[in-house]
């Protein structure tokens, strides 16, 4: 799997053909290996992501997806350490147990002089 060859991946797609999905499928499979996934988001796309989680009601209820929603601008002014949006805290990304980060929209993160950036880094 080329995520564990090279400790990250980039999908990259046109609009439509199934990312979300793939997304979802790499989640699923990480959260079997005991890691926590973590998916970072604009703040207009948290719903889209939200009705795949296990307390949703989600049309894959029988997979029980169970990450934490985290949106870009969190990256930003210390706002990681409040609990808006799924329990992600800086305690927890600083616990043990394996992350996996999925930053949906990425392209929002490119700048490497932004705040956002630079916290994402650290």
């Amino acid at each position: 799997m080329k995520l564990k060859d090279y400790d990250g991946a980039i999908l990259a797609d046109a609009v439509g053909l199934g990312k979300t999905w793939s997304a979802l499928a790499v989640i699923k499979y990480y959260e079997y290996e005991g890691y926590q996934p973590i998916l970072l988001c604009p703040k207009k796309l948290a719903k889209n992501w939200e009705r795949y989680r296990k307390t949703m009601n989600s049309i894959f209820e029988n997979d029980q997806l169970d990450y934490i929603i985290r949106y870009h601008t969190d990256l930003q002014d210390n706002r990681i350490e409040t609990n808006h949006t799924g329990g992600l805290t800086l305690e927890h990304l600083q616990s043990d147990k394996p992350k996996l980060l999925v930053i949906d929209e990425s392209h929002n993160l490119r700048n490497s002089k932004s705040g956002r950036y630079k916290y994402l880094l650290e």
